[in-house]
């Protein structure tokens, strides 16, 4: 049925249907809070970040006349403004005593035209709140007066932001934030306030964006309204660390909380009024923090990598090259050490992957006799110092290894006569990089799928594990020389069917190693497998990275993603789910569990339909 005018959203919100927003409270320095001087740092930070703010924030009193000349100033400059109303005693709003300031208050909103994000008494659940809100009780009688007031005066631009703290939705809260929710049907937003106290507090620990805002996105992805973190800012706790967080955050907010679709930075040096401590959540408190700054506020989290109209993120580029460069940028907001292997083969590449988890580096692609720009753009965004090649000269030349180095960066060759001795030399390297030499994955160097899903194996249970590579009916000299030598007391899980490493190759690691296999009657049966063992082992599967199961490019760099974003790797059929029942039957076993369902590579690898069927299978 057509959505008719009364029915469409509110202007904020149909826009965070579109793309993730971004806006600010910013406090100017030396604490001149004159609407002129908080727009010209408004616009200063804009700048900086190399992009408009969507929406500017401002805290306001009680009694104060709204709107002020701040959000006549945000709307000229083409910003929304979000009002955060001071509290009031909620049993004097809920009795009816401050009916006319609210109404006045709701008559002029109305007036001024504008959309408007409205967040009254902002973290209700806090301790220090408690004199003012008396109740849940209270808080949600008064909540409701205050909507209805304004919904009856025609305040319809005006969306009501229900904000409490990110702590309150986690187990341990002292007061819960659900205790103080009206319900879907009486807010338009929900959101939580939170923030990386360390090393300002003695007692907090050092939190990424998406371990502050797990068990808040968890709740909101429920929702019938759009939500947003209404402040959230870091300290700097060694020189770079600030400017790490940031890149770290840009990387995981469209991958670990796809559903908050609105981030407001609190951008403020200032003295905490609970605590006394000092506090600067300034963007720009050190030089590294601003640079770090305008990498997340312009990275692919608020423009070009966003959810699609179905559900979906498709990471991808032009070619594989571009594709695995892309899966870097998703996954790796710094890392010193990258792996490089050839894209048009997949032999040096399958056990690639283990050095790549085991160095926290990415897994990127090259042609044998030139480096990609894009490849080398992504190593210089990533500022990685050392390089590891997979395979000879006849798979990656010198031209390459030399390109590598005119970027200043330390290039290690690792290859031998033959793909079994290549996988040798690369799962030495990963055991000296730190992958543990008590259990390694085993998997058919003759063919892909099954070595490509072994990534997820790779990378669970706490810690890598190398890849080693054997025929269907023979262990190679170099892989018998390593497990007898290195890896002598490896537990071993074999990947793939009896077609693929058959029953005497098996019997043979048995005399030696426990042995378990993980496999199915098809690729398909596998990937289930596969990952259904990485999840025993400690991997989630709230995010599934999907790639094609009929090539391998994409997958070779989506699958060390994977590890890095605590996701799993599965294969599909890119042209039909109904061709892959096994897969198809797993996502309807864990369908709602599954938060998040990205897609590697082009519609080419994998078909925008089946994209879409798994999707709304895994829902």
């Amino acid at each position: 049925m057509p959505v008719t005018a009364a029915e469409a959203p509110p202007a904020i919100t149909a826009a965070a249907q579109q793309r993730r927003l971004l806006g600010a409270f910013v406090l100017p320095d030396g604490g001149d809070t004159t609407h002129e001087a908080v727009s010209a740092a408004v616009a200063s930070r804009e700048e900086l970040a190399g992009r408009p703010y969507d929406v500017a924030g401002w805290y306001h009193s009680w009694d104060a006349t709204l709107p002020t000349a701040r959000e006549q100033a945000n709307a000229d400059a083409g910003r929304w403004s979000m009002i955060s109303w001071a509290p009031s005693d909620t049993v004097e709003v809920r009795d009816g005593v401050w009916d006319g300031h609210i109404t006045a208050t709701a008559d002029r909103l109305a007036a001024f035209g504008e959309p408007v994000l409205l967040r009254w008494f902002w973290e209700m659940d806090a301790t220090h709140n408690s004199a003012l809100v008396h109740s849940p009780a209270a808080f949600i009688a008064a909540w409701k007066r205050v909507r209805t007031i304004f919904r009856e005066r025609g305040a319809d631009a005006v969306e009501f932001v229900w904000c409490p703290t990110a702590y309150g939705f986690s187990d341990w809260a002292d007061q819960r934030a659900l205790d103080y929710y009206p319900g879907d049907a009486h807010v338009d937003w929900v959101c939580a306030d939170g923030f990386n106290w360390a090393p300002g507090r003695a007692d907090a620990d050092w939190r990424h964006v998406d371990e502050i805002f797990a068990d808040f996105h968890a709740w909101a992805g429920g929702r019938s309204v759009p939500a947003m973190v209404g402040e959230f800012g870091v300290l700097e706790r060694n020189p770079g660390d600030k400017a790490a967080w940031y890149r770290t955050a840009a990387a995981r907010i469209p991958t670990r909380l796809p559903d908050i679709t609105l981030w407001m930075a609190f951008d403020t040096h200032r003295r905490d009024d609970h605590d006394g401590s000092d506090y600067d959540w300034r963007v720009t408190s050190t030089d590294s923090a601003a640079r770090g700054w305008t990498d997340f506020a312009s990275s692919d989290a608020f423009s070009d990598v966003t959810p699609t109209s179905d559900g979906h993120i498709r990471i991808a580029g032009d070619d594989r090259h571009a594709t695995s460069a892309a899966w870097s940028r998703e996954a790796f907001p710094h890392a010193d050490h990258a792996v490089i292997a050839r894209g048009d083969d997949f032999a040096d590449a399958l056990g690639a992957a283990a050095l790549a988890v085991a160095t926290d580096g990415p897994l990127l692609l090259t042609a044998t006799d030139d480096l990609p720009d894009v490849v080398a753009t992504e190593l210089t965004r990533l500022h990685v110092t050392d390089v590891h090649v997979v395979g000879g000269e006849a798979a990656v030349s010198r031209r390459v290894v030399q390109q590598l180095r005119d970027l200043g960066i330390t290039v290690t060759r690792l290859g031998g006569g033959d793909r079994w001795e290549t996988s040798a030399v690369v799962a030495r390297a990963a055991i000296k990089a730190g992958a543990v030499t008590d259990g390694a994955v085993v998997a058919s160097g003759r063919d892909w799928p099954d070595a490509l899903v072994a990534t997820n194996l790779v990378g669970s249970g706490g810690a890598p594990r190398a890849v080693l590579l054997v025929d269907v009916d023979a262990i190679p000299d170099a892989t018998a020389q390593i497990l007898a030598g290195q890896l002598a007391d490896a537990a071993l899980t074999i990947v793939g069917g009896n077609a693929a490493v058959g029953s005497d190759v098996e019997r043979r690691l048995a005399e030696a190693h426990d042995v378990e296999r993980v496999a199915g009657a098809d690729r398909w049966e596998t990937t289930v497998a596969v990952a259904d063992r990485s999840v025993g082992r400690g991997a989630s599967h709230a995010r599934i990275v999907v790639a094609s199961g009929h090539g391998y490019a994409d997958a070779l760099a989506a699958g060390v993603a994977a590890v890095a974003l605590d996701a799993v790797l599965v294969l599909t059929d890119p042209d039909d789910l109904m061709r892959a029942p096994a897969l198809r039957a797993w996502l309807q076993r864990e369908a709602g569990s599954i938060t998040a369902v990205m897609v590697a590579g082009g519609e080419a690898a994998v078909t925008e339909s089946t994209a879409t069927a798994i999707t709304n299978r895994s829902r």
